[in-house]
Order: C-alpha cells, then structure tokens, then sequence
C-alpha cells in the first residue's frame, strides 16, 4: 500500500468517526429533550387534572319539596330556601359553588318571575304562573353551556324525564343527584355540618339515580 493510499484510508476512517460521534450527540441532545417534552407535558396535564373547574347547582325545587320520608325536609319554598344557603358558602366565609333554586309558578299568586340573591352565590328564582321549572332548568344549561363552556351543571332532581334531558347536554352536565341523597348526604358536607372522612375515596352517594 502506498502511503498516500494510507493517508487517505486513515482521514476516511477519522471522518467516520467523527461524524459517528456528532451523530450519537445529537441523537442524545434529541433523546434529552424529548423526555424533558414530555416531562412538562406530564406536569402541565398533572397540574390540568387537579384544577377544580367552576361549578353550579340547580335544584329542582318542587320536585325537592315533593320528596316523602325525608327527616327535616321543609314543606315550604322560603324555608327550603333558607336551610340550603350555608351549601353556597365555604367555611372561611368565601362563596363555595354557585346554587339556583327554582320553582314553578303559581296560579293566581306568582304573577311575574323573580329572581332573589339570597347570598353572594345563591340564587332564588320563582317563575311565573304557567311556567314550570323543568324547562326553566334545561334552558338555564344550555345558556351555561353556551356563555361558559368549562363550568360544570350538577342538578339536583327526582324526575326522570328532566335527568334525561339534562344529561344529554355532555359535557356541561356532570351529574344528576336525587334530593333525597343531596338532603342527607351533600348539604351536611357542603354546608361544613359533616367531614369526608375519606376524601380519596368515592362515595357511594346514589349520584345519577333517578329513584
């Protein structure tokens, strides 16, 4: 072999090398920044799914009063009214969810309707004679839907037909809670009367069931 020839061999062989080596440093800095990609990603989607979204009851509220059986239940609107108002405020005083009470109108006594803040987050809405609370409900959604598309509905009813109606309107409608289960179960909760002695763990609470 010619030593020219085994020059060229030698910087044909260095060249090789040399570029194997950026080869494997860009491959690592790829590699690097890729896992850090999905690092954030990971983190920013950890963080998403611990962010509470806004929320707003509705409670049906002569289904509510209609319930049979239920210790302590009051048989009248305003008073109703006043036992659910402390679920609308937090311990410290803040406004908690945001609560709508509504009820249907009454032939020769509510005239026109009204809507009465009974609290920072608690709304009274009494609807004229002729209207009834189902449908106030169902378009009460929609315009949440439709002005807020991240808040989240829980309605609280008995009737099937309205669940139905409600829980087709996905994803603004989380949930649908029987009075009887919300009475017992959710305003000592959210009123701070009653502690989840296990927050971790899901309740057994008779959410979505229409009985």
């Amino acid at each position: 072999m010619k030593a020219s020839e085994f020059n060229t061999d030698v910087l044909r062989g260095g060249m090789a090398t040399t570029a194997f080596s950026a080869g494997v440093v860009v491959v690592s800095f790829l590699l690097a920044s890729l896992l850090a990609g999905e690092a954030d990603a990971l983190t920013i989607n950890h963080v998403s799914s611990k962010t509470k979204r806004p929320t707003t009851w509705l409670i049906d509220g002569n289904n509510f009063l209609g319930q049979r059986g239920v210790h302590g239940l009051p048989r009248d609107g305003d008073k109703l009214a006043e036992k659910l108002l402390p679920i609308s405020i937090s311990e410290g005083g803040s406004p908690n969810e945001a609560v709508m009470l509504v009820f249907d109108g009454r032939k020769e006594v509510d005239l026109e309707r009204t809507r009465s803040e009974l609290g920072e987050s608690f709304t009274k809405v009494q609807l004229e004679h002729g209207f009834i609370a189902d449908d106030f409900l169902i378009e009460e959604i929609k315009a949440i839907r439709d002005s807020d598309p991240s808040r989240r509905v829980k309605l609280v009813t008995a009737d099937k037909r309205l669940r139905a109606q409600a829980l087709g309107i996905r994803p603004t409608v989380k949930q649908v809670v029987n009075p009887k289960v919300f009475w017992k179960k959710y305003v000592p909760r959210m009123s701070g009367q009653k502690k989840n002695p296990t927050p971790h763990l899901p309740r057994n609470s008779g959410e979505n069931d229409g009985n």
